[in-house]
C-alpha cells in the first residue's frame, strides 16, 4: 500500500501546530525549536516527489482520490503536475527562510504566530494539491484566514486596518461561494451540462 504523500505534506505541519498550541507559551526557544524541525521535515517529505515526478507525461502524479460527500460528487481528489510540484517545493523552503527571519523578530503571542504559519503552511500545500473545486475552496478560504491573522496580529497597528476589510470581506463572500460550489457539483453531477454553463453564466453566487 503506497504512502499517501500528499496527505502527509498537507496535515504534517497542521499536526506541528496542533502540538504547539497545546505547548506553554512559555517556552518560546521549545516553539521556535519546534516549529523550525516542522519546516525542515516537511521540505525533506517534499524531495522525494521531486526525485520520482516524472516529466515525461502530462498525467496527474501521486493521485490521492476519494469518494467523501457522494450527494454533491466532491471527492478529496488531491494530485501533482509539474507546477504545483514547484509551487510547493517552494512553499516548503519559504516556511523555513520564514521560521528563520522571524527567530529574532517576532517577540510577542510567539506561540500563536509559529502555530499560525504552521497552519498556513498546510492550507496552502493543500491548495496547490486539491483538484476538486469544493476542497480547493476549503483550502484557499483557510490560507486567507491565517494570511490575514498574520497580517493584523503581527504587523503593527496600522496594519489590522488593512486586515479587518479583507476579514469582512471573506466573512461576507464566503456563504454565496459555498452555495455556488455546492451548485456546481450538483449538476455536474446531475448531468447538467449546457443547462449547467448557462447558469453559471447567469448566476450571481
Amino acid at each position: 500500500m503506497s504512502i499517501p504523500i500528499l496527505t502527509l505534506l498537507i496535515f504534517f505541519p497542521v499536526l506541528g501546530g496542533l502540538i504547539l498550541l497545546g505547548s506553554s507559551k512559555e517556552k518560546v526557544k521549545s516553539i521556535k525549536v519546534m516549529a523550525l524541525i516542522v519546516s525542515l521535515l516537511e521540505f525533506i517529505f517534499t524531495l522525494p516527489l521531486c526525485f520520482t515526478f516524472d516529466q515525461t507525461i502530462h498525467h496527474l502524479q501521486f493521485v490521492e482520490r476519494h469518494s467523501w460527500i457522494p450527494l454533491f460528487d466532491i471527492d478529496y481528489f488531491l494530485g501533482l503536475d509539474a507546477v504545483s510540484m514547484l509551487f510547493i517545493l517552494f512553499s516548503t523552503l519559504i516556511t523555513i527562510l520564514c521560521v528563520l527571519v522571524s527567530w529574532n523578530s517576532i517577540q510577542t503571542k510567539v506561540k500563536g504566530f509559529f502555530v499560525s504559519l504552521l497552519l498556513f503552511e498546510g492550507a496552502m500545500i493543500g491548495a496547490f494539491c486539491a483538484h476538486d473545486l469544493f476542497i480547493l475552496y476549503l483550502f484557499r478560504e483557510a490560507t486567507l484566514i491565517f494570511m490575514l491573522l498574520l497580517i493584523c496580529a503581527w504587523n503593527g497597528p496600522k496594519h489590522i486596518c488593512t486586515g479587518i476589510p479583507g476579514i469582512i470581506g471573506r466573512a461576507s463572500g464566503t456563504m454565496r461561494k459555498v452555495q455556488g460550489c455546492l451548485v456546481s457539483h450538483y449538476l455536474a453531477y446531475m448531468g447538467g451540462g449546457v443547462v449547467f454553463i448557462i447558469i453559471l453564466m447567469f448566476a450571481r453566487f
